[in-house]
């Protein structure tokens, strides 16, 4: 899919503003506050349901609460051209709502994969340097758009862990061994509460860690790739481990059913003292490596960035391999942070994709290295 036209009424400072973007590099430029993110965002939240930039839809609109309207049209050489459309009223409920060629869309989820976005920001620092959340928020997010299965999947999860959640906090709440609504509070009652939801929790959770670890062996490949593109470090290794609650005994051993009810069994007791299931791919890690050691407490500060990078041009790559329609592609304020050769590199590698790509910069002189970049392949848009 490629972004055919956009139209944007009450985002943040636009009141309305419009754009007929180039197939290929679109780049917004203007000095800070004049709205270069608040147009990509609405990209992102058109084609994925949220903002990249922040969790509270309400802040999106030039007054908070207030209302805002994004349309998009897309053309394709695979599918059918669509229009998407998101209508939001702080007073409505709910307050967002979604549409596709004119209908409105019963479920949200629905929308993720449509249109296929890939975002590197200078935010995404907080993939290397902070914890486990924001990796396994990426790979998520990631394989939410490759594969509706998977979001079904994790959907489901997020519903069993839910209803496990409510039955141990309602025990845990009174101690082991107390009433708790008229019922006994003994081990042998609250595994039998628990086991109708025990199997679909199990399986819920081996589907995802399945289609995580099958992922990350895949990705690591493309991040070598990448970062021995950009990096001077040529040797230099770096590595993904996925590190999942089943006892592996290879990184690429893909867990059973029986495994994971085997865990959850284990950790019982600790689930039951703390009210909270405590055992599952919500709780996983994404490793990320260099050399051999923990990037997070070894790496430079050039080498964090140059990783998460190396990563999020690797998640392009393989979006252009894998699905159907090629994903759009938002480098958000990134191009500052790397060298003349870095630009360079990274718009010739986008180039030879032929993604549809939009840039936000604060200056142009930011891309007189990148020969890539020519007067027919580049719209320079002047916010």
């Amino acid at each position: 899919m490629k972004l055919h036209s956009l139209k944007l009424t009450d985002i943040r400072v636009h009141q309305e503003f419009e754009l007929t973007p180039h197939p290929q590099f679109t780049i917004l430029t203007g000095p800070n506050g004049v709205g270069k993110t608040s147009v990509v965002d609405a990209i992102h939240m058109v084609c994925m349901s949220r903002s990249f930039v922040t969790k509270t839809d309400r802040w999106l609109a030039r007054k908070p609460g207030a209302t805002f309207h994004i349309e998009a049209s897309f053309s394709s050489s695979q599918r059918s051209n669509v229009a998407l459309e998101c209508r939001y009223d702080g007073s409505a409920k709910p307050p967002k709502r979604f549409y596709v060629n004119g209908s409105p869309l019963e479920k949200l989820h629905h929308l993720i994969g449509r249109v296929p976005v890939v975002v590197i920001s200078s935010e995404d620092h907080e993939l290397s340097h902070e914890g486990p959340a924001f990796r396994r928020s990426f790979l998520d997010g990631f394989l939410a758009q490759l594969s509706p299965a998977y979001l079904e999947s994790l959907l489901r999860f997020r519903q069993v862990r839910r209803q496990r959640n409510a039955l141990l906090g309602q025990f845990a709440q009174f101690g082991r061994g107390g009433p708790a609504h008229g019922h006994s509070t003994s081990d042998t009652a609250l595994k039998q509460a628990l086991e109708p939801w025990n199997e679909p929790y199990a399986k819920a959770a081996v589907d995802i860690v399945r289609a995580r670890i099958t992922l990350v062996e895949e990705l690591e490949k493309g991040l070598q790739q990448q970062f021995s593109a950009l990096s001077a470090q040529k040797d230099a290794q770096p590595t993904l481990e996925y590190k999942t609650f089943v006892p592996q005994t290879s990184p690429s051993t893909l867990p059973t059913v029986d495994e994971a009810l085997a865990a959850m069994e284990a950790a019982f007791d600790r689930e039951q003292e703390r009210g909270l299931s405590l055992v599952g791919p919500h709780r996983d890690e994404l490793a990320f490596g260099l050399n051999g050691l923990p990037l997070r407490q070894y790496g430079s500060q050039g080498q964090h960035r140059l990783f998460v990078l190396a990563l999020k041009l690797a998640e392009a790559v393989y979006f252009h391999e894998h699905h159907e329609e090629p994903p759009i592609l938002i480098l958000d304020d990134v191009f500052g942070n790397l060298d003349d050769a870095n630009r360079a590199d990274v718009c010739a590698l986008l180039d030879r994709l032929g993604l549809q790509v939009f840039i936000t910069s604060a200056t142009t002189t930011l891309f007189d290295s990148c020969s890539a970049l020519t007067d027919k392949n580049t719209l320079y848009v002047t916010l």
